[in-house]
């Protein structure tokens, strides 16, 4: 499977210059570029009071939803680079392992005259605790090519596709 940063494209400003080669950035900025093409309209394209196809209200509408959500993409690139500190990790590490530990000395304390039933009760939790802590390492990272994590080339093309089409109906370039 291919990587997703080949196919971004840099995001270029009104002169043609590269701003960035930022996958949320480019699409912001050809969203941009796309509001203003669609509030000014071209010759073929104005109605009767001079406006292009959004009117001015729609297109601030717009404009403030871009902002919007701009800033959340700002916050979501700060929580995907914020890591988890080492120290934190190596704590909870420390807490599963003593709780292994202790799990079958405090469940034989309950179930002295079970021993099948205290190893099954230990086994068990000690497989679900581990199994949880294999599951959040995995949603740490949710984007890869590995084959549990999220297909973020597939999320890629249809974001692209349903682009272009909003782009082919409206006949913006």
């Amino acid at each position: 499977m291919n990587s997703a940063r080949p196919r971004a494209r840099s995001a270029r400003d009104t002169h043609g210059g590269v701003i960035s080669t930022n996958l949320a950035l480019t699409a912001l900025v050809v969203l941009q570029q796309s509001l203003d093409a669609l509030h000014r309209g071209s010759p073929s394209h104005r109605n009767g009071a001079g406006e292009g196809l959004l009117s001015s209200p729609v297109y601030a509408h717009s404009i403030g939803l871009v902002n919007a959500l701009s800033g959340h993409m700002t916050d979501l690139e700060r929580i995907r680079d914020t890591p988890i500190p080492l120290s934190v990790s190596r704590h909870f590490s420390r807490l599963l392992a003593i709780h292994t530990l202790l799990l079958p000395i405090v469940v034989a304390q309950r179930l002295y005259v079970q021993l099948p039933l205290c190893l099954a009760v230990t086994g068990v939790v000690t497989t679900m605790l581990y199994g949880v802590d294999s599951f959040a390492a995995t949603l740490a990272q949710p984007f890869g090519l590995d084959q549990q994590d999220l297909p973020l080339e597939k999320y890629v093309a249809d974001a692209q596709r349903e682009w272009d089409e909003i782009r082919t109906a409206c006949n913006v370039d």
